[in-house]
């Protein structure tokens, strides 16, 4: 049996780094009006995916391979997916406490 090309960990980590950036992004996107647990779980999800991409793309730079297409996907995809969180939950812990009471 042969053992695995250097890079092919690298793109299997790109692969799971896009799947899991498609699907943070969609629950996201989907669930604007969430408690602020989940949205402080969809948050650690995507800078988990946003991480895989990172380290996908190391490892095949380190092995002297091209950076999967799926880890750049991966990556920028958990940065989006962060991004429509901050943005969802940001107004709420800027608004006084006692504001939305009326």
């Amino acid at each position: 049996m042969t053992p695995p090309r250097p890079g092919t960990r690298g793109r299997t980590l790109g692969a799971a780094a896009l799947g899991l950036g498609i699907a943070t992004v969609a629950i996201a996107f989907a669930t604007p009006l969430r408690e602020t647990l989940v949205s402080g779980i969809l948050a650690a999800l995507a800078l988990f995916a946003s991480t895989l991409g990172l380290i996908s793309r190391a490892r095949a730079r380190r092995v002297g391979e091209r950076p999967s297409t799926a880890a750049i996907a991966g990556i920028w995809l958990g940065i989006g997916a962060l991004a429509i969180v901050a943005i969802s939950v940001l107004p709420a812990l800027l608004m006084p406490a006692g504001a939305g009471a009326g």
